[in-house]
């Protein structure tokens, strides 16, 4: 039987199960949990979304499909066409409060001197930057640079010291002044195995250091 509470509760259920299996914890299993669960709690039409959703998640065909159609009076096609721009829209919006927040939380967590956040913006097909010492998000282009290649290839890039890797690009601290010793770039990967965005850690700030850690990855 169709029932929002009891949608939500099963959903919360896969959402902390897929976090636990692919060792997603902290600061980026909030990020994660809070861009798939808040939705609007408010009509059948609207709850559909989080049946289909979560049945797509676990890769399993949505049996409750017919009963959420004829509970909202919808077609089925309209809401498949519904879910689809719904799922577009909320995976390019990330409030900028919670961006804040990533980048405060891990300069503390992994004890490191500046972090940037590169969250995907399918409206431009751009990365969009922000980091700790910027005032406003600038943008990259998907296989730019180290955070474009993790973007690309999803996986992890610890380079413990930069100016002795061939893939990192001294151009910004040239400009700046500023010296990149060594970096930690990480995908951040959705519940459909795309890559939403990177996070990016630079110069670990413990004493006698000689970069991050598997640990820190």
């Amino acid at each position: 039987m169709f029932s929002p509470s009891n949608v939500e509760a099963e959903e919360k259920r896969s959402i902390e199960a897929y976090c636990q299996e692919h060792q997603i914890d902290g600061l980026l299993q909030e990020l994660v949990e809070g861009l798939l669960r808040d939705r609007p709690k408010t009509t059948a039409k609207v709850h559909f979304a989080h049946i289909i959703r979560l049945k797509l998640m676990k890769d399993e065909p949505c049996s409750e499909y017919e009963e959420v159609v004829k509970a909202a009076e919808v077609p089925g096609h309209l809401l498949k066409n519904l879910f689809e721009a719904t799922k577009k829209i909320t995976a390019e919006i990330v409030p900028r409060e919670t961006i804040r927040l990533i980048i405060q939380e891990t300069l503390k967590l992994l004890s490191c001197d500046r972090v940037s956040l590169f969250i995907f913006d399918r409206r431009i097909n751009m990365l969009v930057l922000n980091a700790s010492n910027l005032e406003q998000p600038s943008r990259v282009q998907p296989g730019q640079g180290i955070a474009g290649s993790v973007f690309k290839t999803g996986q992890t890039v610890n380079i413990p010291d930069c100016y002795q890797d061939a893939r990192f690009e001294q151009t910004f601290d040239d400009q700046t002044g500023y010296r990149t010793n060594n970096l930690c770039t990480m995908p951040i990967i959705d519940f459909e195995g795309e890559c939403m965005g990177v996070l990016q850690a630079i110069n670990k700030l413990d004493a006698g250091s000689g970069g991050f850690t598997s640990v820190d990855e």
